[in-house]
Parts: C-alpha cells; structure tokens; sequence
C-alpha cells in the first residue's frame, strides 16, 4: 500500500515522462531530409543530433551509408572541427575516420543538443501542472464534522453521497443534522488555477519557439498587434534556422565529399512561417488602439 508521498513521486514521474516524450518527439520530427541513401536511418540520425548534437556521415564498404554516434576528438582544423571520429553503434560496431573520408552533422552552431532544454521544460511544466493538480484537489477543502458516537454512521453514511456525488441525499426525519453536528470548515485555499494554467501556456509556447514551430498567445483578451506577431515569426524563424543552417551545411558536405546524385538535402518540415491574425484583424485593432 502506497503512502501520499509515494503516490506523488508516481504522478510527478508520470506527469514529467508525458510532458518529456511529447515535447521529445516535436523535436525529433522538425526536418525532412531529401535524397537520402537508403542505408540512412532519419529517425537514428536525427535521435544522435537530438541527444549528442552530432553525428558522423560515412560509407562502409559493406553497409552503405551511415550516420552514428560516436567519439569525435584528436587535432582541430582551422575552423575548430575535430578531425577524428570513432563511429560506435551499440551491437559492437565501430570505424575510424577522419576529416578526409567522413561528414559531422550538428545539430546547430553552437553543437549542443536539444534534449538538455527538452529536460529543461518538461521540469517546468510537471512544476505548473503538479501545482494545478494539487489546486484542483485542495478546492474540495476539507472539513471537520464533530457529532457524538450515535450519529457518527448517519453522519459517515450522509458524506459518502456528498462525496459520492449523488444527487439526492436520504435521511430519517426524526434527526436534525444541523443540531446532532458541528461543522469546522478549513477553506483556506486560494484559487489558483486560472493564473498556473497561463503560465504553463506561456512556458509551453516558448519552447514552441525553442523547436521553432508557430504559437500563438490565444489566452490575451485583445488581439495581438502586429508588432507583436511579427517579434514572435522572428523568433521561430531564427529557431528554425539555428538548426536548419547547420544540416544544410553538413549536406552540402557529404554531397561534394561523395558525389552524391541526387544531392542530399535538408528543410523544415512545416510551411513558412505566417502571422498568427489576418492582415484585416490586425489593421483593426492597431486602429482601435489608435482611436
């Protein structure tokens, strides 16, 4: 039998997988990659950029194609790229290589994977969440019902209906529970939810932004301005380019590297970036704001 505590640990783990996994496969789902050799496995490939930030492109004279993980380490080149690179899977295989005869793919500029932000709002959303959860429970305030040790079953009897939500409650006509009881009641608890549940909109569009995929702030009661939307298209267009720019540099790569025909490619999955309004609300409300 499990105690409060452990119960909540459970819900916390639970609530923080949900919120991990389906952020994790946004992330994992961004890019389309065009004229990929079949021996290529996109969702390994894009798995290693999202947990290492990179992963090596090579031929194998027997397999194909690969793109894994690895060890990249030794001397740097000019431009600080490692110049060797220990391919490793995990059924034991393992190839060396080096700048002459394999690709490092990054996941972005800077060569940081995205699973370490991933963590990172899982853990703030499970914090608002939890928080709502407990809210919500703690609005059914507890209560203290002080009667003598005859009316106790009746009493006990009554609450479980209420707490049952039944309807219609039956009693004996004969009692008078405003008179066999006293009721303490230790409604203490603020209302909450309303607030937490914006802020776990607002930590979940940012992170929208983060994988660079549209949002909206539909919670505001007036419309976005235009100004507004086209600072939030900014952001996500940036965030899809800090990711896209660096495949895209890795293709073009692996394709004079190899001679690949057709050409290897990469591109955002969704289509461009548009406002969040139309044109004809946004003009409206810049005018009401101008009246």
């Amino acid at each position: 039998m499990r105690n409060n505590q452990e119960e909540a640990q459970i819900k916390n783990s639970r609530v923080y997988v949900d919120y991990y996994n389906r952020l994790k496969l946004m992330a994992l789902n961004l890019f389309e990659w065009v004229n990929v050799p079949n021996s290529i496995d996109v969702r390994f490939l894009e798995t290693k950029l999202y947990k290492n930030g990179y992963c090596i492109f090579f031929e194998d004279k027997d397999l194909g194609y690969l793109t894994l993980g690895g060890a990249i380490s030794g001397a740097f080149n000019v431009y600080e790229i490692p110049l060797q690179r220990n391919a490793i899977a995990t059924n034991g295989y393992q190839a060396q290589r080096n700048a002459q005869n394999s690709v490092i793919i990054f996941n972005n500029y800077i060569h940081t994977p995205n699973i370490l932000t991933i963590e990172l709002y899982a853990e703030r959303l499970t914090e608002v969440q939890r928080s709502i959860d407990v809210n919500v429970r703690s609005q059914k305030h507890p209560i203290l019902l002080n009667a003598d040790e005859k009316t106790k079953l009746t009493l006990r009897n009554a609450w479980m209906q209420y707490d049952g939500n039944e309807p219609i409650i039956m009693g004996n006509k004969g009692y008078k529970l405003s008179e066999l009881m006293e009721v303490i009641d230790f409604d203490t608890t603020t209302y909450n939810i309303d607030k937490l549940t914006l802020l776990k909109h607002d930590i979940w569009n940012e992170c929208l932004t983060f994988l660079g995929l549209n949002n909206a702030n539909s919670d505001k009661k007036e419309r976005l301005i235009t100004n507004e939307v086209d600072a939030n298209l900014e952001a996500v267009e940036m965030s899809r380019q800090a990711m896209l720019s660096s495949r895209q540099q890795a293709c073009d790569e692996i394709n004079v590297m190899f001679k690949l025909d057709p050409p290897m490619s990469v591109k955002f999955k969704l289509k461009d970036t548009q406002p969040i309004n139309n044109n004809q609300d946004l003009k409206e409300t810049e005018d009401q704001q101008n009246e």
